[in-house]
């Protein structure tokens, strides 16, 4: 399945990406699985609301 980002949220992903690098650079490699596991899961993406323009929500839950 391909997909495709928002503009803001590469820009937000991006800028949580630095974040935790900043505090530790070995949590930005279980930030990025976790991204990696959250868009291979297996959901449809109709089973995710809508967003602004005709996008889908995906909240990322995640912690260090």
């Amino acid at each position: 399945m391909r997909v495709k980002f928002h503009p803001d949220a590469r820009a937000e992903r991006r800028a949580a990406r630095n974040w935790y690098y900043e505090r530790s650079p070995l949590s930005i490699f279980a930030f990025a699985q976790t991204v990696d596991k959250a868009i291979s899961n297996k959901k449809a993406p109709s089973t995710f609301p809508f967003a602004d323009l005709g996008t889908r929500k995906f909240v990322l839950q995640w912690l260090p």
